[in-house]
């Protein structure tokens, strides 16, 4: 693929930009703290299912309803659910 033109960039960085700006004005986190953390996806042809441990559940993140299902997601062609589970031993 050609690489991204000028444009494109600065749209990515605007972006990237204002959700950093919301999620610190929403949630007191930023994008890295908010999606790297260690989850387990499973993955079928209707849906995304994000498993993460009950034991590192961010009240941040929930408090901001960041983890919220949103359910089927059009552009993705999926249904988005998320899950905590306690971590097996």
């Amino acid at each position: 693929a050609p690489p991204p033109d000028g444009e494109a960039v600065a749209a990515a960085a605007a972006w990237l930009a204002a959700c950093r700006h919301h999620l610190r004005l929403r949630a007191g986190i930023g994008p890295a703290s908010l999606c790297l953390r260690p989850a387990r996806l499973d993955l079928t042809p209707t849906h995304v299912d994000v498993w993460l441990a009950l034991d590192e559940l961010d009240l941040r993140v929930r408090r901001a309803g960041l983890d919220l299902d949103p359910g089927w997601v059009p552009w993705f062609g999926r249904v988005v659910c998320f899950h905590y589970a306690p971590r097996p031993r």
